[in-house]
């Protein structure tokens, strides 16, 4: 399957909403994240990270809301963009976004060249004596984003003892 945009191909769960079979299993749709400037994230996330808006939009009391996702099928829950209209803290908070894409590396110089932090470079990042093919990055609010390579959603799952 090719792609005019290879940057993004999934976030962590399916959206039912790009599926022709009617779904009987729950699915995570969507993660609102807040942030200081809608503008601003609609920005990074379309520019540098590959997403496309979908169209909705809410304007509430509290808060406004854009909703983001990747522009292929099956690629994933998207993300909703959160602005209170009452000002919160929206730096640096805890919170981590798992992106799996077809080259960390690119992904990670397209971050360095939108002048975002890299928190970890690709490759670097190690669990004992095994190197990590992950890179992660910070946002334009700060939220860490984790890329990890495309191959590893098609990896063959390893067994569990005592299972067949």
């Amino acid at each position: 399957m090719k792609f005019s945009n290879p940057l993004l191909l999934a976030v962590a769960s399916l959206t039912a909403a790009q599926t022709t079979t009617p779904r009987t299993t729950p699915v995570l749709g969507a993660v609102g994240i807040a942030v200081a400037s809608i503008p601003n994230s609609v920005k990074f996330y379309t520019e540098v990270l590959g997403l496309k808006p979908t169209g909705q939009t809410y304007n509430t009391p509290q808060f406004d809301e854009v909703v983001l996702s990747l522009p292929y099928p099956n690629a994933g829950s998207a993300i909703v963009l959160m602005q209170w209209k009452t000002p919160k803290n929206t730096t640096n908070i805890p919170v981590k976004l798992a992106f799996y894409v077809p080259d960390v590396k690119a992904q990670i110089e397209k971050i360095r060249a939108a002048g975002k932090e890299i928190v970890l470079e690709p490759g670097s990042g190690k669990i004992g004596g095994v190197t990590l093919p992950t890179a992660m990055a910070r946002d334009v609010d700060g939220y860490l984003l984790e890329f990890n390579p495309l191959s590893l959603l098609t990896a063959a799952p390893a067994k569990k003892p005592g299972r067949v």
